[in-house]
């Protein structure tokens, strides 16, 4: 029973230790380098040959996060970010990087983002 017992226990420790942390998007550069969970309205996208940013909380320049697809992943997508995200309140899940002073994520699977 004991053993049972840690097992439990464990299992338990390690979810939690997996688990991202929910972050305010304006302490976001604040977590660069941890994989967290932020959520907010996009105001802005920007669509590139091969990139497209979509930002949150604030238009380019002035956003909070920005966060970028690449082309290769939108097959990945039911919809190209741009018709699926602009607007609307979404909340993502990733490692949050640092690019020119800014904090992004990188996003490479419809998993990572939730429309609420």
């Amino acid at each position: 029973m004991k053993k049972l017992s840690l097992l439990i226990f464990s299992s338990l420790i390690f979810t939690v230790e997996k688990a991202q942390k929910q972050i305010s998007i304006d302490s976001a550069s604040e977590y660069i380098g941890q994989k967290v969970t932020v959520c907010d309205s996009v105001y802005s996208i920007k669509v590139l040959p091969h990139l497209t940013f979509v930002n949150m909380k604030g238009n380019y320049p002035d956003q909070k996060l920005t966060l970028v697809f690449y082309k290769k992943d939108l097959h990945l997508f039911n919809m190209e970010p741009a018709k699926l995200y602009l607007s609307k309140r979404i909340c993502v899940k990733g490692r949050i990087s640092n690019y020119e002073g800014k904090p992004q994520i990188i996003i490479r699977s419809l998993k990572q983002t939730e429309i609420k």
